[in-house]
Parts: C-alpha cells; structure tokens; sequence
C-alpha cells in the first residue's frame, strides 16, 4: 500500500458538509501581516499537513501508523455516525456503537490539530522531560565533555527521535483516552438547525466549544456540523432546553461564529466568502488554552505541588 502523505486535521467527510453543489467549500486562511484570503477548493484540498502524524526516524507503515492505524478508523466510524445523526428517520435507531463512534471522533479534535501536535512535541521535549526527578542529575554525570551544559540544553538542540515518538504516544493517549469520550457519550446530545440565522455557520481548525469538565450541570460542548446544523451535548438537559429559549438563531449563529474564528490558529472554513470581513476582523484574535495547555497546565501545578511537600535535606 502506498503511503498517505497528506494527514487530515480536519477529515474530508467533515469539511464535505460544507460543500456546495459544485463539490468545492471555502479556505480562509491567515497569511503574512494578518491578512486572510480566501480560497474555493474541494475538501480533499485543505484541512491537511504534509505528513502531520508521521513519525522521525521511523521507515515504512510504521512511520504512518497513527494516522492510518488510529485516525482514519476513527474517521471512517464517525463519517458513519454523522450521516445517521443527520438523518431524523434513522437517528432512532443510532445505536450505542455509533454513539462511542462520534464521541471518539470529537475527542480527537480536541488535540490533533497542528498547534496541538507542535505543543505536544514541545512540552514532551521541554516541561515533562524536565520534570521528571533525578533527571537533571543523571545528564550531568553522564554527558560527554563535548554535549551541552544543562540538560534542557541538549534537548533543544538533539534531533534524537525518540523525543518525537514519545510525543505522538502522548498525543494517541489524549487523543484516545477513553474516559473522556465515555464522557462525551453519556452527555444529552441535540441536532439543532439554524436554518432561520442571517448567516451560515463557519468552522475552523479549533472546532469544539466545551466547558473544562463534562461532569458538572452547566457542562456543554457545542460544534458545527453543517452550515445550518450545530451539535450540542450537554450533562443537564434543562441547560439544552434553556439555550434553545434564550438564544434566538441568529445570535447563537453570530456568537458561535465569533468564538470559532477567534480561536483559530491558521484556518476557517465556509460554503461562501460572503463572511470575509468577518473572518479578516476576528480571526486569531484571542488565545484560548487548549486541552494540551490544560493538560499542560495541570501537569507543571502537579510537579509544583511535588516540590512543595517534599522536605529539604
């Protein structure tokens, strides 16, 4: 089998709910100087990265595994999933396989974006390394007269693969973890239709809206699916029931846009260009963290936490 070069983030039977009868969508894609273009193009066209999951020092179908091994039986089951969901006859009979299906798919989205892959590497290479104790001490009575001074020194600057098939570990295990998408799975899911907005939803490459934690009565998690549909998954359904009352079409349309484009790193998509102001306005403007930030986050308060309690000697 021939290797698959081109790594979809955002998978082409996602992206295809925004094509139009011609088959093609619209790119907005940040440049140089914080301009946006737009571009018309089929979804095979966009929404990848040259060999985004491979792996460093790595040869043949292993090198690719996590992207054909992990994301496209992913893909495949949630495309799947979302047809059945989309379709108010057979959504009944959406069986509990499905359900683990889609709730798989997006939490996928939440790390597998290419900032997500880039921060992973970093703080695989960088914070977690060096948090780990005895470390520091080890390198130095190790390293050689000719390697860097510090530890953290030698990791910047060694191209030792083994760093990077680390990370991509970590990245399968956020990415699969499966009490989050059990998580997802056991919320109250919705389809709701704005086909009475002004607007068309977009979508981007930081797709999900969601509350820190899904286990809380306010939790939610919201993203488009289609220029008229948004999927909503919340733990209270009363919160679902409360949104529908208090937001009109249009400013739930309008609010989801504006967070979406706001979060984007370098991509928003769309069946027409008719929202370019709106995306050159807003697009990349706020920094949000991310489940990787959070992890991240988490991870050095831990290390913090560590420190702390531990007595000097």
């Amino acid at each position: 089998m021939a290797e698959r070069k081109k790594h979809h983030f955002l998978p082409v039977f996602y992206l295809k709910q925004w094509a139009n009868a011609d088959g093609r969508l619209v790119e907005f894609k940040k440049l140089h100087g914080d301009i946006v273009k737009p571009r018309r193009t089929h979804p095979r066209g966009t929404g990848w990265i040259d060999r985004l999951y491979a792996l460093k020092g790595v040869s043949g179908t292993a090198a690719v595994e996590f992207e054909t091994a992990f994301l496209s039986p992913v893909d495949s089951k949630a495309a799947d999933a979302l047809r059945v969901m989309k379709d108010p006859k057979a959504a009944k009979l959406f069986s509990p396989k499905q359900r683990m299906a889609w709730a798989g798919f997006v939490n996928t989205l939440l790390a597998r974006m290419p900032e997500d892959i880039a921060k992973i590497k970093k703080y695989v290479k960088g914070d977690w390394i060096m948090s780990i104790a005895g470390l520091e001490a080890g390198y130095r009575q190790t390293k050689a007269p000719t390697d860097p001074e510090t530890l953290r020194e030698y990791l910047e600057t060694t191209d030792n693969p083994l760093f990077e098939q680390g990370a991509m570990a970590v990245g399968r295990k956020v990415m699969g973890h499966q009490g989050v998408t059990r998580s997802i799975a056991a919320m109250h899911w919705s389809i709701l239709t704005m086909d009475r907005a002004r607007h068309e939803l977009l979508t981007s490459d930081q797709p999900v809206i969601y509350t820190n934690l899904f286990g809380k009565p306010d939790s939610h998690l919201m993203m488009p699916i289609g220029p008229r549909l948004i999927f909503l998954a919340v733990h209270d359904r009363r919160l679902a029931e409360q949104m529908k009352k208090e937001n009109n079409q249009h400013t739930m349309v309008t609010k989801m846009n504006r967070f979406l484009v706001e979060s984007a790193d370098n991509y928003v998509f769309g069946s027409a260009d008719t929202q370019k102001a709106f995306v050159q306005k807003y697009m990349s403007t706020v920094q949000r963290p991310t489940l990787i930030d959070r992890l991240h986050a988490m991870r050095m308060q831990r290390l913090e936490e560590i420190i702390r309690s531990t007595p000097e000697t």
